[in-house]
């Protein structure tokens, strides 16, 4: 989350004089570029808005057991140069009837 704040800044740079809203096309040639600005526009932001429609604590529960539960580093988990879809529908399907 180096570049976190260049990607933010595209959401509040217009209330800041002076400031460059567009900071995060310094990195539009990184691979991950899209998967950043993707995961900011959808989540990240929305996190500031005290009206967003959320799921409650509870809901989050098993999901954060069970990356705490892995191996630490696991190599089916972390593949260094694979590139994986910030969503899956499947596993959002499953989510939704659990």
């Amino acid at each position: 989350m180096q570049t976190h704040g260049d990607f933010q800044k595209l959401y509040y740079g217009h209330h800041l004089d002076g400031l460059n809203q567009n900071k995060c096309d310094r990195h539009r040639s990184h691979a991950n570029f899209d998967s950043t600005a993707e995961f900011c526009e959808r989540w990240d932001q929305a996190s500031f808005d005290p009206d967003y429609d959320t799921l409650p604590l509870d809901f989050f529960a098993p999901m954060v057991r069970a990356v705490f539960a892995r191996k630490p580093y696991d190599p089916d988990v972390i593949r260094a140069g694979v590139r994986e879809p910030l969503t899956n529908a499947t596993i959002a399907q499953d989510r939704k009837t659990a």
